[in-house]
């Protein structure tokens, strides 16, 4: 999955970047957990 950044300043495009890494952990993990039971039950 392909995500951009964009912004005017260069310090505005780092705090939405290190805003996007965090989503995207959010997004890891939370697929990481979802997939615990399956790995369980087979």
């Amino acid at each position: 999955m392909t995500r951009n950044v964009y912004a005017k300043t260069e310090a505005e495009c780092e705090m939405k970047l290190a805003e996007l890494i965090r989503e995207m952990k959010e997004e890891i993990a939370a697929a990481k957990e979802h997939r615990k039971p399956d790995d369980l039950a087979g």
